[in-house]
């Protein structure tokens, strides 16, 4: 007996087309896993003495009138303080920086008709379990929290803060919270346990993150940094200890070059942390960092987006690379033919946004 097989050229792509779809549906899934692991980081600018900057780190800046010369993070004293977590619906693994009295009950600062956190635990580290936080409870700095939330919402709780110690890991694994007020750098804590494993949790995605060892560390997706107010479960072979961020990074001094850019980064110990050096409009010239996280201020003190690359002067985008601003000078409209025609009487004025001497509302005023 002979078998055949005939199929004809719809039939053969009706399957072309369902194998090309099954194949973007794969390229897509993977394509997805990478975005769900993506950091999400967003700033807020508060004033120019305080930002939230990237991985929800409190971030202050030191001036001298209108020059920057320190950025603090974390917190340099052993005092009260107040911290925020950040709460999705739903499940969220979470880490207290502060000891704080009657925790549960700061952070229910709801009208009770509307409660905001339906169930808390706790995780114990001897006992290796979690249990139930009473309402009165004082819970101590680097406690692990599993908070049940029904709204997205952002709590505050305050208390006594302690600088962050080394954590302990042990074979069985353990809940570890955060460094305190300081993003941790993990991935690098962990660079010599190469057969640990870790896992976070993504309260905007309900799912688990991990990190794991060869050969399946290509299918890792956990973020390099953990956040103020997060926590991860670390599992390693034998009792290991991951060490914080250094305390002598806390504090970051600007030394400027004649533009006013940040040539060189020193810390607290007077430590080379970082050095640039830049062409004359802006192109990276020279880079070496031995921190973690990027300088974000550099040119000219301004602001380099992480995106698109483009340095921020407030009004206005500048391309680096084509020596460029992206749009014109919104000055330009207070500029008179006059000014144009007589170019030198541009030295004698200068902008004053904020002034009230400026001539019949006009920006432009004689300089005295």
């Amino acid at each position: 007996m002979r078998l055949f097989h005939t199929q004809s050229e719809s039939q053969t792509s009706s399957a072309t087309a369902i194998h090309l779809r099954a194949g973007l549906a794969a390229a897509m899934l993977v394509m997805l896993n990478k975005v769900v692991a993506a950091e999400i980081d967003a700033t807020v600018y508060v004033n120019k003495h305080f930002e939230v900057r990237e991985h929800d780190a409190p971030t202050k800046y030191v001036w001298n009138r209108e020059t920057r010369v320190a950025k603090v993070t974390g917190s340099l004293k052993d005092n009260l303080r107040i911290q925020r977590l950040r709460l999705y619906p739903g499940w969220n693994l979470c880490s207290l920086a502060v000891t704080a009295r009657e925790a549960l009950a700061q952070l229910e600062r709801k009208p009770p008709e509307l409660p905001l956190i339906s169930d808390a635990l706790k995780w114990d580290p001897l006992g290796q379990v979690w249990l139930p936080v009473a309402g009165d409870e004082t819970l101590s700095g680097g406690t692990v929290l599993w908070l049940k939330a029904t709204a997205n919402a952002t709590l505050t709780i305050s208390g006594t803060y302690a600088d962050p110690a080394n954590r302990n890991v042990t074979a069985s694994g353990a809940f570890l919270p955060s460094t305190g007020l300081e993003a941790w750098d993990l991935k690098s804590a962990m660079s010599n346990l190469p057969s640990a494993t870790t896992w976070t949790y993504n309260a905007v995605f309900t799912r688990w993150l991990s990190w794991l060892p060869p050969p399946l560390e290509l299918q890792s997706d956990l973020p390099m940094f953990i956040a103020p107010g997060q926590a991860a479960f670390v599992h390693a072979d034998a009792l290991t200890e991951l060490e914080v961020p250094e305390a002598a990074l806390r504090i970051h001094y600007y030394h400027h070059d004649h533009l006013g850019s940040s040539s060189c980064l020193s810390d607290t110990n007077g430590q080379l942390i970082e050095e640039s050096s830049f062409y004359p409009f802006g192109c990276a010239r020279f880079e070496s960092q031995l921190c973690a996280i990027k300088e974000n201020y550099q040119f000219t003190q301004k602001e380099r987006d992480r995106e698109s690359r483009l340095n921020y002067f407030e009004s206005r985008y500048q391309y680096t690379l084509l020596s460029r601003f992206l749009s014109v000078d919104p000055e330009i409209e207070h500029i008179t033919a006059d000014l144009l025609k007589y170019p030198q009487k541009a030295e004698l004025l200068f902008l004053c946004a904020e002034s009230t001497d400026c001539l019949s509302g006009s920006y432009w005023t004689r300089c005295r």
